[in-house]
């Protein structure tokens, strides 16, 4: 039903890092660059490309969180369909339970482009999300992020906190390499992304039917 992760090791990370290490721009920068005419592209350097890559998603012109999305991909797996929004897991999971909420109406990139009832729907769907994932699990804390500075199209990254991950106290990403949880993904197996899942998606029923 969902792909398995692979964990890897620090000699395994060091020969991902070699492989890509002269690769100068990111798989979004990539997916756009193919939408370049090839003389433009000789004249454009890295910062040029990601540039143009985020101005196609600002613009939807080539947003890869627009729906319809995959489910399930290697970066995320399905919970739930919300009222406006769907919920997803991520595959780092060394903060137990961190999701992704993703905007499904149509394609915005601020809360502000949103109208009023566009906006309370949202933000219902968070706070359903969040009571789930909280109720579910138990963390000690919870993070709630809206940034897009790399996918700008709107989506929440829900964090719990507990007083034992690697950043309590600390912002999540503070201190480590960008893409840092894609290259030193910590992976669940199969069975535990599962478990996770299935606890959120329980919470999630039980809030809709005691509404």
């Amino acid at each position: 039903m969902f792909k398995r992760g692979i964990s890897r090791g620090n000699g395994a990370r060091a020969d991902e890092e070699s492989r890509h290490g002269n690769l100068e721009c990111d798989e979004r920068v990539v997916r756009i660059a193919c939408c370049i005419p090839s003389e433009k592209m000789q004249t454009m350097n890295n910062q040029d490309l990601k540039q143009e890559s985020w101005d196609h998603s600002r613009y939807a012109l080539q947003c890869h969180l627009c729906a319809p999305r995959e489910p399930n991909n290697e970066h995320r797996l399905f919970i739930a369909q919300l009222s406006v929004s769907t919920l997803y897991l991520f595959r780092d999971q060394r903060f137990r339970g961190y999701s992704l909420l993703t905007y499904d109406s149509r394609h915005a990139t601020v809360l502000e482009e949103l109208s009023n009832a566009e906006y309370n729907a949202f933000m219902y769907d968070l706070r359903q999300a969040a009571t789930a994932i909280r109720t579910a699990l138990n963390p000690d804390h919870m993070n709630y992020e809206c940034l897009g500075n790399s996918s700008p199209h709107l989506h929440w990254h829900i964090v719990p906190r507990y007083k034992n991950d690697p950043r309590w106290g600390q912002p999540i990403w503070e201190g480590w390499q960008r893409n840092e949880f894609t290259i030193s993904r910590f992976v669940l197996t199969e069975t535990e992304y599962i478990e996770i899942i299935e606890r959120i998606r329980k919470q999630l029923v039980t809030l809709k039917t005691s509404s």
